[in-house]
């Protein structure tokens, strides 16, 4: 049984793999974007 990436052509391949890295690279930018707002709150909380 063929998956569907098999299917592909070589162009619609290479475009489903960068529009998957980019929502990689998106999400990844996102979460430490949140580690810093984190990192920021615990000094808010914590500092003196």
């Amino acid at each position: 049984m063929e998956t569907a990436q098999e299917n592909l052509s070589k162009e619609d391949f290479l475009k489903v793999i960068s529009s998957r890295y980019e929502k990689i690279k998106s999400l990844s930018q996102e979460r430490d974007y949140q580690k810093v707002q984190v990192e920021i709150l615990k000094r808010m909380q914590f500092s003196q």
